[in-house]
């Protein structure tokens, strides 16, 4: 991202903003009640693992379809500054079925315990369309259009082991037996439940996606697109390392807590609050590292005067999407009861709160204004959703459990105001690394040290992180 912000200006930065947003969307709205229905439902139909798979082929080439039909009809229908923007949405549409086959085929071996294959297949996503986008640039023209070029054909290219890993999977499973009412079991039961199960989701993800990048948009008709390259930017940078973390969590963890849930062991309570406990113990320092050093990440994005409002940025956005990753994990509870339409009401009014409010503060303040609001409306979704989760699910908090939590993060804020104080004449980049590198050690030691009661989460982790 800082190749971006250095190499074009704010402007075609936001051009590129509001292009990945719609990308973004795509398979949010289309196919991410798929991937839910997945996850949640394979341990059910593990013995007909096969005929579950044509099910969810046969639905996602519906939908890759459906939008490709209404993704060519608004692009065609819409006036664009140019007919060059015009382009970028319209590969954008056209390439989608190849990012919903990933992300569907990720979650598939997600859910069937294969980490290797589906880490494997996001670092190579994400590292490899990066590279071809650069490579594009440096190689044809300097135009942020060909970094999307590039990006979308390198997930066109990575189709090709997606398929070849499901097939591979596909094949050591076992032969399901003949009889026609096994048989039957999977297209009669089991797209009737992810359809009920799905649709919900569909709405919930489109509130979902109004909150994610509605307020660039509106930033864009009331302020012009280099506001919204010099919000993206911020928001890019701290929604991506936050959700890292999210994402490397869930992974693991999304399989076994269904897997508890479905088997109906005692044990779902206690290890659904170790999750909990671990995310909050990683993303508390995270928020703090965007709070403390939020001029040099600034600098680091763009030393430009026009990126000023980053460092005022930085820590709202990490704050919010933070919240947001705590919501989603609260909303695993919602997702194992099969009560799809309670969190979807509570994004819809959350939505509706955000559009309100973002019309009313982005003409007034500008950046600080789509900040806040993003902070208000995650804030309230979250509590929206405990409030009413607390009536069929309570976690209970010791004040051990706060002290454990507490206790290492202000040692870590110490550390880190500490070491990048002494000026270390590094490189900019180095120095900032190894600031954090250093204080991140010693808030693990420290954690170690207090917290002895996680050892049934990271047996449970390893245990299906090494299948």
């Amino acid at each position: 991202m800082p190749f971006l912000t250095r190499t074009f200006s704010a402007e075609e930065f936001g051009n590129f903003g509001l292009v990945m947003g719609i990308w973004g969307s795509l398979p949010v709205i289309f196919t991410l009640w798929i991937d839910s229905s997945v996850m949640r439902f394979i341990s059910r139909y593990q013995q007909q693992l096969r005929l579950f798979t044509k099910v969810i082929f046969y639905l996602l080439l519906l939908v890759s379809l459906l939008e490709i039909a209404i993704g060519s009809i608004i692009v065609n229908s819409i006036r664009f500054e140019s007919e060059v923007i015009r382009g970028y949405y319209a590969l954008a549409v056209y390439c989608f079925p190849f990012f919903a086959l990933h992300l569907t085929a990720n979650k598939f071996f997600q859910a069937t315990g294969q980490a290797s294959i589906n880490s494997s297949l996001t670092i190579a996503r994400v590292v490899g369309s990066n590279l071809a986008g650069i490579a594009l640039i440096f190689l044809v023209d300097k135009r942020i259009g060909l970094f999307l070029a590039g990006n979308f054909f390198w997930l066109i290219i990575l189709g090709i082991p997606t398929v070849f890993f499901v097939l591979k999977s596909l094949s050591n499973t076992p032969t399901i037996s003949s009889d026609p009412e096994i048989i039957n079991v999977p297209f009669r039961a089991t797209s009737l439940d992810m359809l009920k199960f799905g649709m919900p989701i569909v709405g919930m993800n489109i509130s979902a996606t109004v909150f994610a990048i509605g307020d660039r948009y509106i930033l864009n008709f009331y302020h012009g697109s280099s506001q919204v390259g010099i919000y993206l930017a911020a928001y890019m940078i701290a929604e991506t390392i936050v959700r890292f973390a999210f994402e490397g969590l869930s992974k693991p963890v999304v399989p076994i807590v269904f897997d508890l849930w479905e088997k109906k062991s005692e044990d779902f309570f206690l290890y659904f609050k170790n999750v909990i406990f671990v995310f909050l113990s990683i993303v508390i320092p995270i928020v703090c590292i965007f709070v403390i050093l939020r001029k040099p990440i600034r600098i680091l994005i763009n030393p430009s005067d026009i990126y000023q409002p980053i460092g005022q940025i930085l820590p709202i956005i990490a704050a919010s999407v933070a919240i947001h990753g705590l919501t989603q994990f609260y909303n695993l509870i919602f997702l194992c009861q099969l009560k799809s339409k309670l969190p979807f009401c509570i994004f819809l009014c959350g939505s509706f709160v955000n559009i309100g409010l973002n019309f009313i503060f982005i003409p007034m303040f500008g950046l600080m204004g789509a900040a806040y609001t993003t902070l208000a409306t995650y804030a309230l979704v979250f509590v929206g959703t405990a409030i009413i989760l607390r009536r069929t699910f309570i976690l209970k908090w010791s004040m051990r459990d706060y002290v454990n939590i507490l206790v290492p993060v202000i040692i870590f804020c110490i550390s880190l105001l500490f070491i990048w104080n002494l000026e270390l004449n590094f490189v900019p980049l180095f120095n900032l690394a190894f600031t954090c590198i250093v204080s991140g050690f010693c808030y693990i030691v420290v954690h170690i040290c207090l917290n002895r009661n996680l050892r049934f989460f990271t047996g449970k982790l390893f245990t299906t992180m090494s299948q």
